[in-house]
Formats: C-alpha cells, structure tokens, sequence
C-alpha cells in the first residue's frame, strides 16, 4: 500500500516485476491513479485491487535474462544471500565419452542456458587433459574420471562475457583439482598448480576481493572463486571441507590468510538413503535462515549440497535423488514459517523439470522450481546491509 503523500510525491507509476520459471524477466506499470488526467494522490489502499496485463514473452531482441541480482540492494552481503547453484555445473555440455552419460551427468542444461535461468554458483573441476594423440596440455573439466568436452578457460570465458553484458550480476565458482587417475588425464598436484596459478593471475581482474562481508555492489560483474585446496596463486579464496552426514564447519579465508570467515558446508554426497540426505540438508538450512537474526553469524556463509546419490554413482542415482530432495527443498523455504537465507545451494538438474534416460524416459527432477524458489528467497524477507 503506498500513502497518498508518497503517490503524490513520486508522480509515478508502481512497476510490477514478475519472475518467472525459466529465462525472461516481465515487467508492467500501474498506475496509483484511476483516471490520466488526476493529479497523483489516488493511492492504493490497502486490500485493494488492480489488474495489470503482463507484456508477451519478450522477443530475443528485448531478451534480458534472469538478472535477479541487479535490483537488488548493493549494501546487502553477499553471505546473507540464497544463491542458486549447479553440481559438477559442466556435465550438462556433451560428455566426451558414452561412460560420462551413464556414470557422471548430472545436469541437463549448458552452462550458457543455466545462467539465463538464473543460477549463480558454478561447481566446476578441473584437471590437465594430457590426451595420448594431439595432446593439449589444457585445463579440462572432469566429473571423476570422465572428461567433459569443455575446457576450463572455455567455461571461465562463458561466465565472464556473460558478466560483460550484465555488469550487475556476478558469479561463484567452487572448483577442485579432479585428480582421479584415468587415461589421458595428468594428475600432478604440482603441474595443476602451475597451470592454474597462471590462468588466475593472468585473469585477476574478474576476480573478487574476498572478504567475509562482502556486499553485492563489490562484486558485480566479477567472480567469486572459492578453491577446494590450497595453491599458490595470490587471488580468490580457498577452503576445504568432509562428506559427513554431519557437515562441516570450516574456514573460508582469501589467498594471503589475512581475512576468514566460519563457513557451513553440508556435502553428504553418498547417503544411505533419501531420508537421511534430507536431513542433513535441512539441519544447514536451519543454520543458514539465522543469518539475519543472530548478530554472530551476520556473515558466515554457508554451502549447502542438495546433490549426491543413494548407492553406486551413476547418472540414474543422481536423477533419482534430486527427483527425492528438490521437492522437498522447495516446499521446505516456500513454508510461511521459514524465512531465512539458504546460502549458495548446489543441486542436480538445475534449470531442468525434467532428467532423460540415455535408453530414454524421464523422471521429474523440479529443477526449474527448485532454481526459482531460491532465488525468489531473495525478495522474501529483509537481509542485512553493510554496517548493520
């Protein structure tokens, strides 16, 4: 409801911003006055009623994308925030070999389809492709021990022309050496250290200045790179955490050690079963919604994983779990009792409704909800600003 002194004042028209499930964002105007020719003091009083008729799909020259982050206020920090992200992010390109679409897939959407839909948290792994014939010599992303047919420097580079042309959002990336032996692949600790400590220094201005209390506006058009293990080049931050049921809590600190934070993280990857999963999940989550209320985790941050698999890894039990756990998220931070931030939030099948079988079929995985509804998380409640 807005006062008739402050309809007054504006002389303007009340924008609805309507985000929908999927890759545009729709925007109409209503006006706070019945008739064209009044001054601007009709307000709109509270219980009343307006119809507004929300523009056509936009057509690819007005398309915009997703861009949750721009309207929000640059003073809030970033670890109040409920970030989107995607699991082992690149397995929706094409797999380089048939055993990466029945072992490792975890995904359906490129990496240029999920940011559209809005996801802003990459986990990425890369490892030194060493192939046999025509070798590379090139930082290549892996899940395990199967290769996708996209290099690092291709995935970085998605990111960052995406940033170029949407200066007001920004992105995480969580990255590992994925060092499991298989053919084709150099897994020295000490040669993936040189390679990516010249690829981070060599591209440190899209990097964030970590600190724990980041705000939006100091990230903007830049990258959040968080690494899963200490290296040697000088930007970004790092960190490390266990697989336990548990979840751990660690420390997240920039290159030289001079600044941390506590950091959260839930990583249960391999449960024994659906339930226990959840719970673990929802154990963080109810760490995570206190960020704003409890003056001592104002900026903690938190990683919590909705991704993992009940039994062997393969394709299937991926599909299979985010078809048991992205419901359940979704109607757990939907409850008009939970208010809070969820973190940045990595699943399976972001993006996706539905997962398809490499011998066909598809099971409904509500990636697509699930993405929505943690970015609508944002708008639910008031998160603390800089200072605060």
């Amino acid at each position: 409801p807005m006062s008739e002194e402050v309809a007054a004042l504006l002389k303007r028209k009340v924008k609805v911003r309507v985000h929908a499930t999927g890759n545009t964002e729709l925007v109409a105007s209503l006006k706070t006055n019945d008739a064209s020719t009044d001054a601007w003091t009709t307000q709109l009083a509270p219980g009343s009623k307006r119809k507004v008729k929300l523009p056509a799909i936009p057509t690819d020259a007005q398309y915009s994308g997703n861009n949750w982050i721009t309207p929000l206020d640059g003073d809030i920090y970033v670890s109040q925030m409920s970030i989107p992200g995607s699991h082992d992010a690149a397995t929706g390109e094409e797999m380089a070999t048939i055993a990466g679409d029945i072992f490792a897939s975890t995904q359906e959407q490129t990496l240029q389809t999920q940011w559209d839909l809005g996801v802003r948290a990459f986990d990425l792994r890369p490892a030194i492709y060493d192939a046999i014939i025509g070798s590379t010599n090139e930082l290549w992303l892996y899940h395990g021990m199967t290769r996708v047919s996209v290099s690092w420097a291709t995935a970085m580079n998605t990111l960052q022309a995406n940033l170029t042309k949407n200066p007001g959002e920004f992105a995480i990336v969580l990255f590992r050496h994925e060092d499991e032996s298989t053919l084709g692949k150099n897994t020295n600790s000490d040669d993936f250290n040189t390679y990516m400590t010249n690829y981070i220094n060599a591209n440190s201005s899209w990097i964030v200045d970590w600190k724990p209390d980041l705000t939006i506006d100091e990230c903007r058009g830049k990258i959040i790179l968080i690494s899963r293990f200490s290296g040697s080049w000088s930007y970004g931050c790092f960190t490390g955490w266990n697989h336990d049921a548990a979840g751990a809590t660690t420390t997240l600190r920039n290159a030289d050690g001079s600044k941390s934070a506590t950091m959260y993280v839930q990583d249960y990857y391999n449960p024994s079963d659906h339930a226990t999963k959840w719970n673990s999940i929802q154990k963080h989550l109810d760490i995570s919604k206190t960020f704003h209320t409890d003056a001592a985790k104002v900026n903690h941050w938190m990683i919590n994983h909705c991704s993992g698999y009940v039994g062997t890894s393969t394709s299937s039990t991926y599909r299979s779990n985010a078809a048991a756990q992205n419901p359940k998220l979704i109607e757990y931070i939907s409850s008009d009792e939970w208010e809070g931030s969820t973190g940045i939030m990595l699943f399976d099948y972001s993006g996706a409704s539905l997962s398809n079988g490499l011998l066909g079929g598809s099971t409904e995985v509500y990636g697509d909800v699930a993405l929505q509804t943690i970015i609508d998380n944002n708008y639910k409640y008031r998160m603390k600003r800089k200072g605060e």
